[in-house]
């Protein structure tokens, strides 16, 4: 893995010197007035890739003027535009005209800064991870590289609006982090960005259900018949007619006469 970083490393820096060497000889014909050749010379840096940041932006600039120079005011807009949306800060070209100056300030404020944007829809490390890219217009791919804590890089390249990563970038990490390229046609470097994805809690668990609790079972309490209201009131029932039956079988010759007050009244009370 050492190796092929190194590799890569290497190859990238060749790439740059290389790409940068070819701008300074078309920025020294251009110096020297060899409007043509300059032409020429900043379209082949361009065609061969490997810019990036100002570098790329001083390449349109330069294409730019030298467009407008030669009339073609159409690829003079498209590049000052190209230059500015990387670099809004570059100034206006002292060695144009007035009105081909004022065509720069118009696409100046025209144009917006070449910014890319890369947001998660869906993360799921056990599947698919679901990310929007959103481009700048002169980028025509994007490239989501990712170097997970344990194992080799893993990367893919995109053309629309979303892109995929597998479960096996994550490998079983709690983050991660992608970082993209913008790309335009001839592969220079448009813009850059990085996102953190982080798996959500649980994700590789099954979801729990709410929790069920199951009330405690309680026994009914006896009930004792001696305990019974209706038993005591039956036996004492029993006993006061028993009672009651014994005074009148041993009173059944008795004669009850009332009480004075009573006869009074005329009223006598006689047991038959």
């Amino acid at each position: 893995m050492r190796v092929f970083v190194f590799v890569l490393l290497s190859t990238s820096l060749l790439a740059s010197t290389s790409a940068a060497q070819s701008v300074e000889a078309a920025e020294a014909r251009y110096r020297r007035g060899d409007l043509p050749g300059a032409l020429e010379a900043f379209e082949a840096t361009l065609r061969g890739g490997g810019l990036e940041g100002s570098t790329l932006a001083r390449v349109h600039w330069h294409l730019g003027v030298l467009h407008a120079i030669v009339g073609d005011d159409a690829a003079a807009r498209t590049d000052f535009g190209n230059a500015l949306a990387i670099d809004p800060s570059l100034p206006v070209p002292d060695e144009l005209p007035p009105e081909k100056q004022a065509l720069f300030e118009a696409v100046r404020r025209d144009t917006q800064r070449a910014e890319l944007h890369v947001e998660p829809l869906e993360v799921d490390p056990g599947g698919e991870t679901i990310l929007r890219v959103v481009a700048p217009p002169l980028a025509t791919r994007t490239r989501l590289e990712v170097t997970p804590p344990d194992g080799d890089p893993w990367s893919v390249e995109t053309t629309s609006t979303s892109a995929r990563i597998d479960a096996v970038a994550w490998r079983g990490a709690p983050r991660l982090v992608v970082r993209a390229i913008a790309f335009d046609a001839h592969g220079n470097v448009v813009a850059r960005t990085s996102v953190s994805l982080v798996a959500p809690r649980g994700s590789s668990e099954p979801a729990e259900g709410p929790e069920q609790y199951a009330l405690p079972y309680e026994t009914p309490p006896e009930r004792s018949v001696a305990k019974s209201p209706w038993l005591w009131l039956g036996i004492g029932a029993v006993v006061i007619g028993g009672a009651v039956a014994a005074v009148l079988l041993t009173t059944r010759d008795t004669r009850y006469v009332a009480e004075p007050s009573v006869v009074r009244s005329g009223l006598v009370l006689t047991w038959p």
